[in-house]
């Protein structure tokens, strides 16, 4: 664990605003191929902007939504969770909105497996044990996972054949093998309120946590470094989810839930690469 002065707030290296004016990002992904951040807004916004500060597009607006988790597949198509309609909405790089699979209760967050997958967590309620898994297979159709109910099931990311999947609840992160099988424990996080997931490229897992924010890095032998922690919540401010970005993947990028802005550090560590498959049109 990283010592920390009980007086001075740790907010990670490099520490800047990349957009400002945003409507309270949960959600952010990286497009490469376009040099962009997206990140979603509060009352449907999908958001476009570089990371030298630059202007800010908005792509599209959902009405009535609420854009969180996201993940991007080849075409530079934004899959983008909306609880407000229950749906995942994929969301054209000229802004046309389609639905994506099946209704979902509470989608939550969204992340492509080599194969073109979408798996998506169902969030279940805030203070049952209702959470569940739902994997979109390519061209739309929808179906349950079959494993145990989750405590609110939240972020998620891909390593290898597992997917890690916070339970905000536990409060950690737990992982289950994408070919089946029962989730075991990764990393509890007492007294946090966990929320995005981000690998890099040496296994490490880092964990944005919504209060208090906190952003961790669990090494691949299992010791939690908590890269930032800013108390005052005057620098990070409930930092739900991370991406890696940049030509490098030697950014990361922290949304802001109860913020107005989108920021970023430089983690020392370049980011995993994901998977972006081409995904059929149905749906």
């Amino acid at each position: 664990m990283t010592p920390l002065n009980d007086q001075v707030p740790v907010v990670g290296r490099g520490l800047r605003t990349i957009a400002a004016g945003l409507d309270h990002p949960e959600g952010v992904c990286w497009d490469a191929a376009r040099g962009a951040v997206y990140a979603g807004g509060e009352a449907g916004q999908l958001y476009r902007f570089g990371l030298e500060n630059g202007e800010v597009e908005t792509v599209a607006s959902v009405a009535g939504g609420f854009l969180l988790g996201m993940a991007l597949d080849a075409e530079g198509n934004v899959y983008a969770c909306d609880p407000g309609s229950g749906h995942v909405k994929r969301i054209s790089p000229d802004g046309r909105v389609d639905l994506y699979g099946d209704r979902i209760g509470y989608p939550n967050y969204p992340a492509f497996d080599p194969e073109g997958n979408l798996w998506v967590t169902d969030s279940g309620a805030w203070d049952q044990v209702t959470g569940v898994l739902v994997r979109i297979v390519p061209g739309g159709a929808t179906e349950r996972v079959a494993v145990p109910a989750l405590r609110f099931a939240n972020g998620c990311a891909i390593n290898g054949d597992h997917l890690y999947v916070v339970e905000l609840q536990l409060p950690g992160v737990v992982r289950l093998p994408l070919a089946g099988g029962e989730p075991e424990s990764v990393v509890e996080l007492p007294r946090t309120v966990p929320d995005g997931l981000a690998f890099d490229v040496e296994g490490g897992l880092w964990i944005g946590c919504y209060q208090p924010n906190h952003i961790y890095r669990l090494e691949p032998d299992g010791r939690l470094d908590r890269v930032v922690d800013d108390w005052t919540g005057e620098y990070v401010l409930s930092p739900t989810n991370l991406a890696f970005a940049g030509e490098r993947l030697d950014v990361l990028v922290l949304a802001s839930l109860c913020g107005w802005a989108v920021k970023a550090i430089d983690p020392g560590v370049a980011g995993a690469p994901l998977a972006r498959p081409k995904v059929a049109a149905g749906g």
